[in-house]
């Protein structure tokens, strides 16, 4: 399934209450109405990792980047959440701005795809501790990797786009 035209929409952080009056996660690129969905085409406030609000590092999302392995970056993203928030990370986090608040309004910056999703999750895994060499938890293996790079010819193939 692929699922393309979706917005991010968070009903819980209402734009109504602080913080997200101010560092709202979501901008609506038409008002909201109640014929038509609320949110956004990317999640705003996040830091580099895509998984932390930046306002209040209390509040994390899973799995928002697009064109992923979903399951094995949540479980990646999981450990380094479960880690930090017990304080048995082997260093503390350095919360860095993700996309530019000024990017615009576009998915661009949530779309990471090969080989970025890899990147990203060995280093999530090497901040909780458990990535790299002699870590719980090791890199991709190269076959899956390998698999992963050939997606958009398997899909043009298979499905003719």
């Amino acid at each position: 399934m692929f699922a393309t035209g979706y917005l991010y929409s968070f009903p819980f952080a209402s734009p109504m209450h602080a913080p997200f009056s101010t560092h709202p996660l979501t901008i609506s690129p038409t008002p909201a109405t109640p014929t038509t969905p609320s949110g956004g085409l990317r999640v705003h406030q996040l830091d580099s990792r895509y998984l932390f609000y930046l306002p209040s590092p209390t509040l994390s999302f899973l799995a928002l980047p697009i064109l992923v392995l979903p399951f094995p970056l949540a479980e990646a993203q999981s450990r380094l959440l479960a880690a930090h928030y017990a304080d048995k990370l082997p260093e503390p986090l350095n919360f860095v701005e993700g996309v530019p608040e000024d990017a615009g309004e576009g998915k661009e910056g949530h779309v990471w795809g090969f080989p970025r999703e890899f990147d990203e999750t060995d280093r999530l895994l090497k901040e909780a501790g458990d990535g790299g060499e002699g870590g719980t938890w090791g890199r991709a293996e190269l076959s899956t990797k390998e698999m992963r790079k050939g997606f958009v010819g398997l899909r043009k193939a298979v499905l003719g786009y």
